[in-house]
């Protein structure tokens, strides 16, 4: 599948008005993924003023998802939208799994991706850099970094900043 609009994602973001919209993801009462119901829910936010659906994220309980669910929401939330808002999808895990996830959402249409933080890991800024990129590298799709408690950048400090060796700064 291919976005229906050839708009860079940052444009179509920042041109939106609407709330960003984090669809939580239905269960059905066997356990599974109710695909009906997330649909349903996708296109009455959508239909609503939503400017993006950012599917299978922290609150469409995207820790709790199958490879294979994961994938089947991401198509859902992209056929639903029907190119009228971008849909991003939550990418995270460890660096190899959020890379699948990330190849996952491609392959199902997704115009971008959110790229949680690596679970349960407090990382160093090297490794931290080091996740992204390679998250980055898997597909053509735009990321957006979510940081958080245990993924916060700091930025480099310039040579300028520093005080002069010897000094008491």
């Amino acid at each position: 599948m291919t976005p229906a609009s050839s708009a860079p994602l940052a444009a179509r973001l920042t041109a939106a008005g609407g709330p960003l919209f984090f669809p939580v993801t239905a269960y059905g009462p066997g356990g599974g993924v109710d695909l009906g119901v997330y649909r349903a829910h996708v296109r009455r936010g959508v239909d609503a003023g939503a400017a993006a659906v950012f599917a299978c994220c922290g609150t469409g309980e995207f820790h709790a998802l199958t490879p294979e669910e994961f994938q089947a929401c991401v198509a859902a939330a992209v056929e639903e939208s029907a190119g009228r808002v971008p849909v991003l999808a939550g990418t995270g895990y460890g660096t190899a799994l959020a890379v699948r996830y990330a190849r996952l959402a491609e392959e199902a249409g997704a115009d971008g991706l959110l790229a949680l933080p690596p679970y349960l890991v407090v990382a160093g800024q090297e490794g931290l850099l080091r996740h992204y990129r390679e998250v980055a590298a898997a597909t053509a799709l735009p990321v957006i970094v979510y940081q958080r408690d245990n993924a916060v950048f700091t930025p480099r400090r310039s040579s300028a900043s520093r005080a002069p060796t010897g000094s008491r700064a």
